[in-house]
Protein backbone atom coordinates (compact mmCIF):
# COMPACT_ATOMS: atom_id res chain seq x y z
CA UNK A 1 0.00 0.00 0.00
CA UNK A 2 1.18 3.68 -0.65
CA UNK A 3 1.99 5.51 2.48
CA UNK A 4 0.46 8.40 0.89
CA UNK A 5 -2.29 7.26 0.09
CA UNK A 6 -2.42 6.44 4.13
CA UNK A 7 -1.27 10.04 5.05
CA UNK A 8 -4.40 11.75 2.50
CA UNK A 9 -6.40 9.61 4.76
CA UNK A 10 -5.57 11.15 7.68
CA UNK A 11 -5.57 14.55 6.69
CA UNK A 12 -9.64 14.47 5.92
CA UNK A 13 -11.88 16.58 7.10
CA UNK A 14 -13.50 15.97 10.56
CA UNK A 15 -16.96 16.15 8.52
CA UNK A 16 -15.49 13.55 6.57
CA UNK A 17 -14.21 11.45 8.76
CA UNK A 18 -17.74 11.22 10.68
CA UNK A 19 -19.52 10.38 7.12
CA UNK A 20 -17.42 7.10 6.71
CA UNK A 21 -17.34 6.30 10.45
CA UNK A 22 -21.54 6.41 10.05
CA UNK A 23 -21.43 4.65 6.84
CA UNK A 24 -18.94 1.92 8.45
CA UNK A 25 -21.26 1.79 11.84
CA UNK A 26 -24.46 1.22 9.54
CA UNK A 27 -22.84 -1.41 7.18
CA UNK A 28 -20.84 -3.35 10.02
CA UNK A 29 -24.07 -2.47 12.35
CA UNK A 30 -25.85 -4.56 9.45
CA UNK A 31 -23.36 -7.47 9.58
CA UNK A 32 -23.61 -7.86 12.99
CA UNK A 33 -27.30 -7.82 13.46
CA UNK A 34 -27.49 -9.75 9.92
CA UNK A 35 -30.13 -7.61 8.31
CA UNK A 36 -29.38 -9.30 5.06
CA UNK A 37 -32.84 -8.21 3.87
CA UNK A 38 -31.73 -4.44 4.06
CA UNK A 39 -28.30 -5.03 2.31
CA UNK A 40 -29.64 -7.14 -0.32
CA UNK A 41 -31.75 -4.62 -2.31
CA UNK A 42 -29.31 -1.92 -1.88
CA UNK A 43 -26.35 -4.40 -3.60
CA UNK A 44 -24.45 -3.99 -0.68
CA UNK A 45 -24.20 -7.75 0.65
CA UNK A 46 -21.67 -8.75 -2.03
CA UNK A 47 -19.90 -5.19 -0.65
CA UNK A 48 -20.08 -6.35 2.83
CA UNK A 49 -18.76 -9.50 2.15
CA UNK A 50 -16.08 -8.79 -0.15
CA UNK A 51 -14.94 -5.65 2.35
CA UNK A 52 -15.73 -6.84 5.91
CA UNK A 53 -12.08 -5.84 7.11
CA UNK A 54 -11.59 -2.72 5.42
CA UNK A 55 -14.76 -1.59 7.17
CA UNK A 56 -13.59 -2.63 10.12
CA UNK A 57 -10.53 -0.29 9.60
CA UNK A 58 -12.33 2.37 8.08
CA UNK A 59 -14.68 2.13 11.39
CA UNK A 60 -11.96 2.21 14.05
CA UNK A 61 -9.54 4.39 12.38
CA UNK A 62 -12.16 7.10 11.54
CA UNK A 63 -13.60 6.51 15.18
CA UNK A 64 -9.87 6.54 16.23
CA UNK A 65 -9.28 9.62 14.36
CA UNK A 66 -12.68 11.99 15.66
CA UNK A 67 -11.86 11.08 19.23
CA UNK A 68 -7.82 12.53 18.92
CA UNK A 69 -9.55 15.94 17.23
CA UNK A 70 -12.40 16.33 20.28
CA UNK A 71 -10.17 15.59 22.79
CA UNK A 72 -7.66 18.54 21.49
CA UNK A 73 -10.37 20.32 20.93
CA UNK A 74 -11.25 20.05 24.74
CA UNK A 75 -8.00 20.18 26.05
CA UNK A 76 -7.06 23.15 23.96
CA UNK A 77 -10.56 24.82 24.96
CA UNK A 78 -9.79 23.60 28.86
CA UNK A 79 -6.18 25.19 28.27
CA UNK A 80 -7.54 28.23 27.08
CA UNK A 81 -10.23 28.84 30.00
CA UNK A 82 -7.56 28.05 32.22
CA UNK A 83 -5.20 30.42 31.19
CA UNK A 84 -7.82 33.34 30.75
CA UNK A 85 -8.40 32.72 34.34
CA UNK A 86 -5.03 32.77 35.36
CA UNK A 87 -4.40 36.26 33.63
CA UNK A 88 -7.58 37.71 34.68
CA UNK A 89 -6.66 36.52 38.67
CA UNK A 90 -2.96 38.23 38.23
CA UNK A 91 -4.51 41.61 37.08
CA UNK A 92 -7.41 41.75 39.94
CA UNK A 93 -4.37 41.01 41.67
CA UNK A 94 -3.07 44.43 40.30
CA UNK A 95 -5.74 46.20 40.95
CA UNK A 96 -4.89 46.09 44.49
CA UNK A 97 -1.53 47.53 43.99
CA UNK A 98 -2.77 50.80 42.21
CA UNK A 99 -0.85 53.99 42.63
CA UNK A 100 -2.52 57.19 43.24
CA UNK A 101 -2.13 58.22 39.88
CA UNK A 102 -4.00 55.02 38.65
CA UNK A 103 -6.85 55.32 40.61
CA UNK A 104 -6.93 59.01 39.85
CA UNK A 105 -7.32 57.79 35.99
CA UNK A 106 -9.55 54.96 36.70
CA UNK A 107 -12.02 57.03 38.89
CA UNK A 108 -12.64 58.86 35.72
CA UNK A 109 -15.16 56.19 34.22
CA UNK A 110 -16.62 55.54 37.80
CA UNK A 111 -17.26 59.70 38.49
CA UNK A 112 -18.29 59.75 34.80
CA UNK A 113 -20.58 56.39 34.96
CA UNK A 114 -19.34 55.25 31.78
CA UNK A 115 -17.04 52.72 30.36
CA UNK A 116 -15.12 55.29 27.97
CA UNK A 117 -13.23 58.39 28.71
CA UNK A 118 -10.63 60.74 27.00
CA UNK A 119 -6.68 60.85 27.52
CA UNK A 120 -3.83 61.98 25.82
CA UNK A 121 -1.93 59.41 24.19
CA UNK A 122 1.01 61.72 26.47
CA UNK A 123 -0.51 60.91 29.40
CA UNK A 124 1.99 57.87 31.15
CA UNK A 125 -0.41 56.79 33.46
CA UNK A 126 -3.34 55.91 31.27
CA UNK A 127 -0.70 54.24 28.68
CA UNK A 128 0.75 52.18 31.39
CA UNK A 129 -3.04 50.98 31.82
CA UNK A 130 -3.29 50.39 28.54
CA UNK A 131 -0.02 48.36 28.65
CA UNK A 132 -1.48 46.49 31.16
CA UNK A 133 -4.93 45.57 29.31
CA UNK A 134 -6.76 47.38 32.17
CA UNK A 135 -8.00 50.09 29.42
CA UNK A 136 -7.83 50.34 25.61
CA UNK A 137 -7.91 52.84 23.05
CA UNK A 138 -10.78 52.76 20.81
CA UNK A 139 -9.81 52.24 17.22
CA UNK A 140 -10.33 54.89 14.90
CA UNK A 141 -11.70 57.66 16.90
CA UNK A 142 -10.24 61.08 18.43
CA UNK A 143 -11.76 63.01 21.19
CA UNK A 144 -10.23 66.46 20.59
CA UNK A 145 -7.99 67.68 18.62
CA UNK A 146 -5.02 66.01 21.81
CA UNK A 147 -6.83 63.46 23.38
CA UNK A 148 -8.36 59.81 22.49
CA UNK A 149 -10.81 57.93 23.63
CA UNK A 150 -9.81 54.87 25.46
CA UNK A 151 -12.47 51.93 27.15
CA UNK A 152 -11.64 50.29 30.42
CA UNK A 153 -11.86 46.40 30.34
CA UNK A 154 -15.15 44.64 30.97
CA UNK A 155 -13.38 42.68 33.68
CA UNK A 156 -11.90 46.03 35.31
CA UNK A 157 -15.19 47.70 35.49
CA UNK A 158 -16.70 44.66 37.01
CA UNK A 159 -14.20 44.19 39.86
CA UNK A 160 -13.95 47.77 40.63
CA UNK A 161 -17.34 48.18 40.50
CA UNK A 162 -17.50 45.12 42.94
CA UNK A 163 -14.84 46.61 44.72
CA UNK A 164 -14.82 50.69 44.67
CA UNK A 165 -12.27 50.65 48.04
CA UNK A 166 -9.59 50.02 45.53
CA UNK A 167 -10.49 53.47 44.17
CA UNK A 168 -10.53 55.27 47.03
CA UNK A 169 -7.26 54.52 49.03
CA UNK A 170 -9.76 52.61 51.22
CA UNK A 171 -8.31 48.93 52.39
CA UNK A 172 -5.18 47.49 50.32
CA UNK A 173 -3.87 49.07 47.73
Amino acid sequence: MDPTKITDFLKLSSEQLLGLLVFCTLVLGFVTLGADQVLEPLGLDGFRKDYLPWLGIGFVLSASLLLVRLLFLVSRWVLSKITQRRRIKTMRTRLHGLTPGEKQVLRKFFTNNSITSDFSLSDGVAQRLVFERILFRTPNTQGSAYSFPHNIQPWAWNYLQEHPELLTGEGPS
